[in-house]
């Protein structure tokens, strides 16, 4: 690593009649006396010969100003000042600098971690989350911007993380706090009575208000007490954006979003700019996002989305576990081997209703051993959970004609459905924690990047030829499942996730203790 060029310091110290290795050795001697000092403040001043960064002889220099600007700018990003108070407050303390100038180091690399990797181990929220936050450098990262020869100490302006989806946020989360600032009462409805199409009232001019806030109405159209078809648009496309299905109707969950206040969705917005902290700096060339509570799969090359795909993923009771792995093949008219959890919670008390269920869904019985049973034989009741069905290729499999399998020990994988109709519904949780695709050919062509030979056409060709075919990609694609419930969509439009899992109360808790 290269060392910090203290020629300024050093100049300044001259100047002031005292001895050039003054600043040097106060803190020298203070790092190596203090105790309590964290290892990354020591491995950073060892960076900079023990030079002082953020002071001279009390006063504040150029990285001083930039650090505190920083630190006190630090909700841009979503979080949250107060974290880095005390640094600031000792600015203007020349008698104690040297402590100032410890302090200073210690909260910018905690800001710079917390920025990068997040405030909270993801681990914290929810057994379901299989990673813990990226290791990052802060140090090196903070000499890189000291160190900059074009604009020294102007990195740390712009050390957010370079995720598309994270800028987007860090756009809406300035937009909402404008508007927080702009309306000091923020409206809500208070009707008991559902409101809908045809409707008159104030309880409709309300109503115009909060649409118009949020840009789903246009602004012209805040007079009218009646509830016209304008109005009627614009509820649905709010509904649409809110994850609820688009009846035009005021009432329930639409009534509490539209009374969500504007704090409570800034909120919102830091808490997934969290989540999006815990994916690694460097995702690859192109990966796969799979948002499990938007429920949605987007394929990325680099910062542009390639495909957007509605997904059906795990129920609240079998949720999709978050991780990451690259995808390991994909699979045309695969087979199913029914997993122990769904064969003893799911099929068997199904197939002790429908005993010709089996048969119908094109199931073979085997026992631990191997042997082949016959189905109406089987002792279900008494045998049923040492028995194992697997489903034949075909469109009746519970997979679709095709599965894309991901390398990971939880049995997550992507693939089709004969339930087309469930991509109907706008909040989709209803597997048992894999990802169903409404598109699935369409995301396997892009992974496989063969025009010639495995074209989305190709691709359906072999599936109606049946037969079993593995295909392998010839570049790795990492998938990363993330727990977004606020995005911003390839429309523009900010879309507000019903939260299927939970997270976001606990998030809420940890981050924001004192609320």
């Amino acid at each position: 690593m290269k060392k910090f060029n203290s020629t300024v310091l050093l100049v300044l110290c001259f100047f002031s009649l005292l001895s050039p290795s003054f600043c040097d050795e106060n803190l020298e001697n203070a790092l190596s006396t203090m105790k309590g000092i964290p290892q990354d403040v020591i491995q950073f001043y060892e960076q900079t010969n023990n030079e002082p960064i953020w002071f001279f002889q009390g006063t504040l220099t150029k990285y001083g100003f930039i650090a505190i600007d920083v630190l006190k700018n630090a909700a841009i990003d979503g979080l949250n000042p107060s974290d880095y108070e005390d640094a600031i407050q000792v600015a203007n303390q020349p008698e104690n600098w040297v402590e100032a100038e410890i302090l200073f180091t210690k909260k910018v690399l905690e800001y710079i971690d917390h920025l990068r990797a997040g405030r909270i181990d993801p681990k914290r929220i929810s057994n379901d989350i299989k990673f813990s936050s990226p290791k990052i450098h802060p140090v090196e990262l903070l000499i890189e911007a000291i160190y900059d020869k074009e604009e020294p100490g102007e990195k740390l302006y712009h050390l957010s993380p370079s995720l598309a989806p994270y800028a987007k946020l860090k756009g809406v989360l300035s937009k909402y706090r404008k508007l927080a600032k702009k309306i000091k009462e923020w409206p809500t409805l208070d009707t008991v009575k559902p409101l809908k199409l045809g409707d008159t009232g104030p309880a409709v001019r309300t109503l115009r208000e909060i649409l118009i806030l949020y840009g789903d109405l246009d602004k012209d159209q805040d007079d009218s007490p009646e509830f016209d078809k304008e109005l009627d648009q614009a509820l649905r496309q709010f509904q649409k954006r809110h994850t609820l299905e688009p009846d035009g109707i005021v009432k329930g969950k639409t009534k509490d979003f539209l009374n969500q206040s504007i704090d409570d969705l800034i909120r919102k917005v830091s808490i997934n700019m969290e989540r999006l902290r815990w994916l690694p700096e460097n995702l690859g060339d192109k990966f796969i996002l799979v948002n499990v509570a938007g429920y949605q799969v987007q394929a990325y090359e680099k910062d542009d989305v390639q495909l957007t795909i509605p997904a059906i993923v795990g129920r609240p009771s079998r949720r999709t576990p978050l991780f990451y792995a690259p995808v390991k093949n994909i699979i045309i008219n695969p087979s199913w081997g029914v997993p122990y959890n769904i064969l003893v919670h799911d099929k068997i008390p199904k197939i002790i209703n429908d005993p010709d269920y089996v048969r119908r869904s094109g199931f073979t019985v085997t026992d631990d051993s191997g042997v082949v049973i016959d189905p109406d034989e089987a002792d279900w009741e008494n045998e049923g959970s040492h028995y194992h069905l697997r489903q034949s290729p075909g469109p009746h499999n519970a997979l679709g004609r095709l599965k894309i399998t991901i390398e990971n020990p939880y049995t997550i994988y992507m693939h089709g459905t004969p339930e087309e109709k469930l991509f109907k519904k706008v909040a989709r949780a209803f597997s048992s924690g894999c990802i169903r695709l409404q598109a699935p050919v369409k995301l396997a062509a892009w992974i496989l990047n063969d025009e010639d030979k495995w074209s989305e056409e190709n691709l359906h060709n072999a599936i109606k030829r049946g037969g079993t075919q593995t295909l392998l990609p010839d570049q790795q694609i990492s998938v990363y499942f993330t727990y977004q419930t606020v995005w911003v969509g390839e429309d523009g439009l900010v879309y507000v996730s019903d939260d299927p899992y939970r997270i976001d109360n606990k998030m809420e808790k940890v981050l924001n203790p004192k609320l």
